[in-house]
């Protein structure tokens, strides 16, 4: 495992699945129309467990939007380099951002390509390390479970959860750390480390309730260990961000995505 390009953005998620689609100049173009939608929720997807199929706000998210611009167009033009992609995307969003949303913009920039992504002291921090042990370890308990004809885990299992949750949780530790870290120098960045330290401590939840819930049921010895190292990691996470919890996410937390959307250009009711 790399690290921590296990965090490279959202915005580079197609980078993942290996999405290559229209000519960037193009898709330039379009991802910039996307970002001045103003029916997007500002950063969402920072703090979302990128479970899109059983998200209830994916017609907020801009990062949803794009993926699914660059995969409508993924069989016409197949050449171009999803990375780059990823990067217009996240200059666009970067220009168009509010000045209080700026900082973190610009570090989902550098997270979009390992080679500029923060390393030191975030990266080898005992956070960090005890969250990538536990992704890690998960990742060599799951791997004989994948049992599904297209190599997935079974669908609406415990294990399905622990899965979706298990590099998140390694890779948003970190991010939590690196904004931490920053927000010394741009305070801006303290909201980025409490939406993420917060999506870690949510997935920890998530996570092991599943855990106790296969565990009903097997009897692997591993099991009790993964609980005790999510317990000591969400024990940690609380002492190192004590105001995780009451952050209110974006669109997530904070009921922002039921607001109603004005049109662009129009004017509030006075």
């Amino acid at each position: 495992i790399r690290w921590p390009d296990a965090e490279i953005s959202r915005h580079s998620r197609a980078v993942h699945v290996g999405i290559r689609v229209a000519p960037l100049a193009a898709m330039a173009s379009q991802f910039m129309s996307l970002v001045r939608d103003p029916r997007f929720i500002p950063l969402v997807y920072d703090y979302c467990n990128m479970w899109c199929e059983r998200c209830a706000i994916t017609d907020r998210c801009l990062l949803f939007a794009a993926e699914n611009l660059q995969l409508s167009r993924m069989t016409q033009n197949g050449n171009e380099s999803a990375l780059e992609e990823a990067i217009d995307l996240t200059r666009a969003v970067i220009e168009e951002s509010s000045p209080a949303d700026k900082p973190i913009a610009r570090l989902d920039l550098r997270l979009c390509d390992v080679s500029t992504a923060p390393r030191e002291p975030a990266l080898g921090h005992p956070l960090e390390y005890l969250a990538r042990h536990y992704a890690i370890q998960t990742a060599e308990f799951l791997r004989p479970l994948q049992c599904e004809p297209d190599g997935e885990l079974p669908r609406g299992s415990a294990v399905e959860v622990i899965a979706r949750h298990h590099f998140l949780i390694a890779a948003k530790t970190y991010r939590a750390l690196v904004s931490h870290f920053g927000a010394e120098t741009e305070p801006e960045l303290l909201r980025d480390a409490l939406g993420c330290a917060k999506l870690v401590l949510i997935a920890i939840e998530r996570s092991l309730a599943a855990w106790r819930s296969l565990g009903i049921t097997d009897d692997d010895a591993r099991i009790g260990g993964l609980i005790e190292l999510l317990e000591a990691l969400s024990a940690a996470v609380e002492i190192r961000f004590p105001d995780a919890r009451a952050f209110l996410r974006p669109g997530l937390d904070d009921g922002a995505a039921r607001l109603s959307v004005r049109p662009a250009g129009s004017r509030p009711a006075s």
